[in-house]
């Protein structure tokens, strides 16, 4: 016992540069970026500008609090992004109001509601994600690579593949304010940022004062031993991977609250003759907007109409050369006579020769 705390004491005696640089690599290439970008800009270390980059990185930062314990319980989870879509589509489907065909009417959720129950289906992504890994022994890359695409595919099917706008509600039925998670200010900070600073601040305490921290380290280091000491090994892993989907949740609310600048609509002009001047607003999904985007980059595919119209007047031409011979041939059948070949006629062989 007096060997190993001497050992610890002079390991602490000891300081190396190598050994600072080494650990705090990221915190010092973050300061290196700062003030590099100080230097080439007066803007950029400004309070504003802070809270505007801070407000961005929010999002990401919710993923990686989330990301972080089940990095440190050994795992992966990939179905974080798709998570995050598939959350905002559930939020914004609540908000346009959900239709019950039974008694004919339609339900319009509050603020509130459509929270809890998007943070509802992410921790429900989550709980499927830890009891594919955790009880069917499932590798954390394949089931949550899975439910990547099992989720972004049910966000297609809601959605259709459009986007969905005006998630604001309506002031008369008490569901307004959606926009206020992601835009609005408290104590001029954003209101994503200092989400993050609670989930950051409830993470920390939980990893550093509670027992599901120790048992989280425990079982991120050695699963077997912690299993062999008591720790629920398998309910910490499936814990790990509902708080991930939660923190996806909360990300793709905030993402999807976030108010974006819309283009003005284009109103169709229609002339005397029937003929459109102007065109509609182009939508993601809209074959015809893909196609003129193609168009304007000089793609391919913008070729290709015209190298088959080239391909069928050659065609056409050839067809045109091989009647007017299968004409002349008939003729000099009939009324047989010592010609010479029309060079126009000369499909194969030498002059004067037609095949």
């Amino acid at each position: 016992m007096t060997t190993t705390t001497t050992a610890i004491i002079e390991n602490k005696k000891k300081f190396s540069i190598a050994r600072v640089l080494i650990e705090g690599r990221a915190f010092l290439a973050l300061i290196l970026i700062i003030v590099v970008f100080s230097l080439m800009s007066p803007n950029y270390l400004t309070f504003d500008n802070i809270l505007i980059m801070s407000s961005h990185v929010a999002i990401y930062a919710i993923l990686g609090l989330g990301m972080l314990l089940v990095v440190l319980n050994g795992g992966i989870d990939l179905s974080v992004g798709s998570t995050l879509g598939f959350s905002a589509v559930i939020a914004g489907f609540l908000m346009q109001g959900v239709p019950i065909n039974i008694f004919g009417v339609v339900l319009y959720p509050s603020i509130p509601v459509v929270v809890v129950i998007s943070c509802a289906v992410g921790a429900g992504v989550g709980l499927v994600n830890g009891i594919l890994v955790s009880r069917f022994k499932v590798a954390p890359f394949v089931a949550t690579l899975g439910m990547l695409y099992v989720v972004r595919g049910l966000a297609l099917l809601m959605t259709n593949g459009l986007t969905i706008n005006d998630l604001s509600g309506d002031e008369a039925l008490g569901n307004t304010g959606f926009e206020w998670l992601g835009f609005n200010r408290v104590l001029n900070i954003p209101i994503g940022v200092i989400i993050m600073i609670l989930i950051a601040i409830v993470l920390g305490f939980v990893l550093g004062r509670t027992r599901f921290g120790r048992w989280l380290y425990a079982s991120g280091g050695n699963e077997r031993a912690a299993e062999l000491s008591g720790v629920p090994v398998r309910s910490v892993k499936i814990w790990v991977y509902v708080i991930s989907g939660v923190c996806a949740a909360v990300a793709g609310l905030i993402l999807a609250s976030t108010p974006h600048q819309r283009q003005p609509h284009r109103r169709k002009h229609v002339r005397a003759d029937g003929d459109r001047r102007g065109r509609d607003r182009w939508s993601i999904s809209d074959g015809r907007a893909r196609k003129r985007a193609r168009h304007a980059a000089g793609g391919v595919r913008h070729r290709l109409p015209v190298r088959r119209a080239r391909h069928r007047g050659r065609l056409r031409v050839l067809a045109d050369g091989l009647h007017r011979c299968g004409d002349r041939r008939r003729r000099a059948a009939e009324q047989p006579a010592v010609r010479t070949a029309s060079p126009s006629c000369r499909i194969g062989g030498t002059a004067g020769e037609v095949r």
